[in-house]
C-alpha cells in the first residue's frame, strides 16, 4: 500500500472494491493494476501481485475482470492491387485457419484482391484483436463510411476492441504430430497427449473444452475454436466507473482526486450517457406545434404509400378484349390482375362473370399465335401493353368465327409477331416479297429510256453515239406540235451515263468490290481454313480482303450474290476485276433489265423524246405504239428472255396465282376456298405486280394467313379426293341421325365383340406398346364429324352398363377405337356404295383430306 498505515487485519481480509484494472495474459499467470478502498482511503498497489485462479475468481465476484480496450485504429483502404492492379475487396477479419503458422495473425484487419487467381493480401493493423471484436470494428468502419451524418452506430456494433491472447510459437512436430500445449496433459500410460495443429491454442480436445469452460466461468474473453467446435466467450466488461472528484456516499473521507496512475489511462465509454435526465415537460404552446408537425409527416407518408400502391396497381393492370356474342363489338376491360403475370378466367370479379354468363364449365378461345381452347381454370400469361384476346364459345363444339367478331382483324394485327432467333433470315412461306411495277413519267425522253435499259457492264464512253431510230409519222401518239422525225440536236445527249451519288460519305467497300475479286477471295479463304489450324472465316477475311470483318454486312452480300441470275453473274465474272463489274453495277443491271421488260409489256409507256423548253404538248392516241427496237443499240444482251428473271411458276400457273402469296394454285379452288376469299376482298386492296396482276395487299399477313394455308393444303389433297369421289361439302346436320340409325347394329356388336376387327386391333394395341398408336379418324368427315359422332355414341351408350366383359379396355377406348370406327365405316359404305373392306380403306386414305377440309374450328 502507498500509505504505510498499520492494520490489525490483512489487506485481503477487508472488503475490496475493485475500481479499475488492466490485465495482460502471459501464459497462465495474470497481473493486475488494482485500486482498492481500504480503511477510508484509496490505495494503488504499486507492485502488482501474482493472482492465482482462486484469487481471480474471488475478485470476479466483486467486479468482473476484463481486458483493456483499444481505440479504433485509423484504416486507409487500398483501391487497387499492388500485383495485378485490379480492384481490392472489402475490409475483413483475417481468420488464419488455413495455415497453422499464421494463427498469430488471426484477428487482424486485412484486404484481399478481388481477382479469383490473385490472392494478394495487405494487413491494415499490426495488432491481433478478438475475432468478434474485430468483426464489430469492420462493421463500425463501414457504418461511418455509408451512414448519414449524425446517425448513431447500432448497438450490435458497439463492442470494446480488445487484444487477443497470444497463441505462442507453433510447436515442433516429431513426425507423428504435435503434443498438447498443456504440459501436464498426459495419457494413462504417462505419454504426452497429442495436440491439434489447427486448434487456436494447439491443445487437445479435452484441454480446449476445459479452457472454454474456465473462460466462461471467469467471464474472460476467448476466441472460438472451429476445430473442436468450442464457441467463443464474450467476456464483455461492465461500464467503467465514473470517478467523480466529489466525495461519494457513504460519507467517508475520500481523497479529492484519484491517484495519478488512474488518471493517466482513463477508460473511455463506448456509448454516450443517457440523455433522458435532460428531458423537460413539453409546454402547452409547443404541444399544438408538435401535433401539427406529426400530422403533416403522417400525411406525407400516407400520400407516399398511396402513390406506391397506385404505381403497383398500374403495373398489374392489363387490357382484356373479350368477344362474348356474335356480331357484337368486343368488351374491352382494363382489369387489375393480383397474380400478374398469371391469370385465370375464374379470377375475374363476380359482376363480370355474371354479366358474361361464365360458369365453371364455360370454354373460350385464347390467342397465343394461334387459337387455343381453354377453360375457366387454365393459367394464362398476360403482358403489360399487350391485349389479351378471348372469344367465348357458345358451346364446346361451337365458336365465334372471324367474320362474327367485328374488329378482330385489327386486334390481331396489333399483336406482336412471334419471332425466332436473331438471324432467322427467311420470312413465312405464305408471305412473298411484292414486286411493284415501275411507274414511268409520260414526258420521259427516249434517251432516258435507253440509259435506264442499257446494261451497266458496257463502257458507254467507248460506244459511238447513235441517233435515235426514225419513227413513222403515222405511228406517233403525240400531236403534230412536235417534229419526231427531226435529227437529234447536240442539246439532247444520245447516251446518258449514270452519275453515282456522292451523298454517302462512308460507302460500304463491298459495293465497289468486283464480283471476280469476291469469288477469288472466298476461294482463298476456304483454302486457308482447310490448311491452317484454328483458322476461321472471321480471322482470314481481313487478311484476304484487307478490310475488317463485319458479319452482318458479309452475310448480306453473300445472299445478294446468290440472287444474281446465273447468266448475268457469268458475264460480270468474265469482265474481271474492274470497277464496271462491281456489286453495285450488277444490282443496277438486274433492276434495269426488270424495268426494260415492264416497258415492253406496258402499252402506256412513251419512249419518244420531248423538249423541256417547249410548252407542254397535248397527247392524242392515234394508233398503238410499237415497242422500241433494241437491235439498233450495239450491245450484247446475254439475258435475252424475261423468263430468266422471274420464277418458272409465273408462266406455268395452270389454275392461276394466289392474290396474296403469289404462289400458283395446285388445284381448282374449292367452294370453301371461294367462300373464304369473299370477306378478304373487303379487307385488302388491289396492288398488281409484274408477275401477278391480281395481287392484293392487306394491312397484316394474319388477314390472309388461313386462306393461304387452306389453298396450299388443298393443292395436296384435293386431286386425290376428286379422283376418288370424296364429297367436299357435307350436311353435318344429318350426321347425328345417321349415327343413330345404326344403334341396333352397334348394340349387336357390343354383344359379340369378338367378331369386330376394330375390337381385336384395340386389344393388340393395349397389350403391345410397340404397335403404333390408334389414329382417331372419321375419314373425309374430318374433325367436325369426329366430334358429332363422339357425342352421338356417348348419348346412345352412356357409361352406365357393365364394362367387365370388355376388360382390359375402358369406356373411352371402347367408344373411340371400336364403336366410332364401326359407325364411320358403315356411313361411308352407304355414301359411296362400297364394300366393307373398301370403306375401311377409304376411312384411312381420306383422313388427311377430312382434317384439312373439315377441321374442328369450322
Amino acid at each position: 500500500p502507498t500509505s504505510r498505515r498499520k492494520s490489525r487485519s490483512p489487506l485481503w481480509a477487508q472488503p475490496l472494491w475493485v475500481v479499475s484494472h488492466r490485465s495482460d495474459a502471459l501464459g497462465t499467470h495474470w497481473f493486475a493494476t488494482i485500486c482498492v478502498l481500504h480503511l477510508g482511503g484509496w490505495h494503488l498497489l504499486l507492485s502488482p501481485p501474482l493472482i492465482f485462479p482462486t484469487c481471480l475468481k474471488h475478485l470476479s465476484n466483486h467486479y468482473p475482470l476484463a481486458m483493456a480496450s483499444e481505440p479504433d485504429p485509423e484504416i486507409v483502404r487500398r483501391s487497387l492491387c499492388q500485383l495485378c492492379n485490379c480492384r481490392m475487396g472489402a475490409l475483413r477479419v483475417y481468420s488464419g485457419l488455413s495455415d497453422p503458422t499464421k494463427q498469430a495473425l488471426r484477428g487482424r484487419i486485412v484486404q484481399t484482391c478481388s481477382r479469383h487467381d490473385c490472392h494478394w493480401t495487405t494487413f491494415h493493423t499490426n495488432i491481433s484483436y478478438l475475432f468478434e471484436d474485430a468483426e464489430a470494428l469492420v462493421q463500425r468502419l463501414l457504418w461511418r463510411e455509408t451512414a448519414p451524418p449524425g446517425l448513431a452506430i447500432p448497438e450490435q456494433f458497439v463492442r470494446p476492441l480488445r487484444r487477443a491472447t497470444p497463441t505462442g510459437a507453433v510447436p515442433q512436430s516429431d513426425g507423428a504430430g504435435i503434443s498438447c500445449a498443456v504440459e501436464t496433459c498426459k495419457t494413462g500410460s504417462g505419454n504426452r497427449t497429442r495436440g491439434c495443429m489447427t486448434c487456436i491454442e494447439f491443445k487437445c480436445r479435452p484441454c480446449c473444452n476445459k479452457a472454454y469452460e474456465n473462460a466462461l466461468e471467469l467471464n474472460l474473453p476467448r476466441n472460438a475454436c472451429p476445430t473442436h467446435h468450442a464457441p467463443s466467450s464474450a467476456g464483455l466488461p461492465q461500464p467503467p466507473l465514473n470517478l467523480d472528484p466529489a466525495p461519494r456516499p457513504p460519507p467517508i473521507a475520500v481523497q479529492p482526486n484519484p491517484p495519478a496512475a488512474t488518471q493517466s489511462n482513463p477508460r473511455l465509454a463506448l456509448t454516450a450517457p443517457p440523455a433522458r435526465r435532460l428531458a423537460q415537460p413539453l409546454g402547452p404552446l409547443w404541444k399544438d406545434v408538435r401535433a401539427g408537425a406529426l400530422e403533416g409527416e403522417a400525411s406525407r407518408l400516407d400520400l407516399k404509400v398511396k402513390q406506391l400502391a397506385m404505381d403497383e396497381r398500374q403495373k398489374r393492370t392489363v387490357e382484356l378484349v373479350i368477344y362474348h356474342r356474335a356480331n357484337t363489338s368486343a368488351l374491352v376491360l382494363y382489369e387489375y390482375i393480383p397474380t400478374f403475370p398469371n391469370f385465370q378466367l375464374s379470377s375475374l370479379p363476380g359482376n363480370v362473370l355474371e354479366a358474361l354468363a361464365l360458369r365453371d364449365t364455360s370454354r373460350a378461345d385464347y390467342w397465343n399465335g394461334s387459337w387455343k381452347i381453354i377453360d375457366m381454370q387454365t393459367v394464362l400469361t398476360v403482358e403489360k401493353g399487350r391485349s389479351t384476346l378471348l372469344k367465348l364459345r357458345p358451346s364446346l363444339l361451337q365458336e365465334l368465327s372471324l367474320t362474327e367478331c367485328p374488329g378482330l382483324a385489327d386486334h390481331l394485327a396489333r399483336q406482336p409477331r412471334v419471332v425466332g432467333t436473331k438471324r432467322a433470315g427467311q420470312s413465312m412461306d405464305v408471305v412473298s416479297p411484292v414486286k411493284k411495277a415501275v411507274k414511268t413519267c409520260e414526258n420521259q425522253s427516249i434517251t432516258q429510256v435507253v440509259a435506264d435499259t442499257m446494261p451497266t457492264f458496257i463502257d458507254v464512253d467507248a460506244v459511238a453515239p447513235v441517233a435515235a431510230p426514225a419513227i413513222p409519222p403515222g405511228q406517233s401518239i403525240l400531236s403534230n406540235t412536235i417534229d419526231l422525225t427531226a435529227a437529234p440536236t447536240d442539246d439532247i445527249p444520245t447516251v446518258v451515263k449514270r452519275v453515282k451519288s456522292t451523298k454517302r460519305e462512308e460507302r460500304e467497300w463491298i459495293a465497289d468490290c468486283s464480283l471476280s475479286r469476291w469469288v477469288d477471295g472466298w476461294s482463298e479463304i476456304r483454302q486457308r481454313i482447310k490448311h491452317i489450324k484454328k483458322a476461321t472465316e472471321a480471322s482470314e477475311f481481313p487478311k484476304v480482303f484487307q478490310h475488317p470483318y463485319k458479319k452482318s454486312t458479309v452475310s448480306k452480300y453473300k445472299t445478294t450474290f446468290s440472287r444474281i441470275p446465273e447468266a448475268l453473274r457469268a458475264k460480270y465474272l468474265a469482265m474481271g476485276d474492274i470497277p464496271a463489274a462491281s456489286f453495285e453495277e450488277a444490282l443496277e443491271a438486274v433492276q434495269r433489265y426488270s424495268r426494260s421488260a415492264s416497258l415492253v409489256d406496258s402499252p402506256s409507256a412513251s419512249p419518244h423524246p420531248t423538249s423541256t423548253d417547249d410548252p407542254q404538248p397535248t397527247f392524242a392516241i392515234d394508233s398503238p405504239l410499237k415497242p422500241p427496237n433494241f437491235s439498233d443499240f450495239d450491245f450484247d444482251l446475254t439475258v435475252s428472255s424475261q423468263s430468266q428473271l422471274f420464277p418458272d411458276h409465273v408462266h406455268s400457273a395452270e389454275f392461276g396465282l394466289c392474290p396474296f402469296c403469289d404462289t400458283p394454285y395446285l388445284a381448282p379452288p374449292s367452294a370453301k376456298l371461294i367462300c373464304m376469299l369473299g370477306p378478304l376482298e373487303g379487307k385488302s386492296i388491289s396492288s398488281p405486280t409484274p408477275t401477278n396482276p391480281n395481287h392484293r395487299r392487306a394491312d397484316h399477313f394474319l388477314v390472309y394467313l388461313l386462306y393461304c394455308q387452306q389453298h396450299r393444303e388443298e393443292g395436296l389433297v384435293l386431286p386425290e379426293a376428286r379422283a376418288n369421289g370424296w364429297p367436299e361439302t357435307i350436311m353435318y346436320c344429318d350426321l347425328y341421325a345417321e349415327v343413330h340409325d345404326f344403334a341396333d347394329v352397334l348394340a349387336d356388336i357390343l354383344q359379340d365383340l369378338e367378331a369386330s376387327e376394330f375390337y381385336q386391333g384395340a386389344l393388340d394395341r393395349h397389350s403391345d406398346s410397340k404397335l403404333p398408336e390408334f389414329t382417331r379418324s372419321t375419314g373425309y368427315y374430318g374433325e367436325k364429324g369426329y366430334q358429332i359422332m363422339n357425342v352421338a355414341l356417348r348419348f346412345m351408350f352412356p357409361d352406365i352398363f357393365d364394362l367387365a366383359p370388355f376388360k382390359p379396355l375402358v369406356y373411352d377406348t371402347l367408344v373411340r377405337e371400336v364403336l366410332m370406327p364401326e359407325a364411320a365405316r358403315r356411313i361411308v359404305q352407304e355414301d359411296l356404295d362400297l364394300t366393307p373392306l373398301a370403306a375401311k380403306k377409304t376411312l384411312k386414305d381420306s383422313h388427311v383430306f377430312g382434317s384439312v377440309q373439315h377441321p374442328a374450328s369450322d
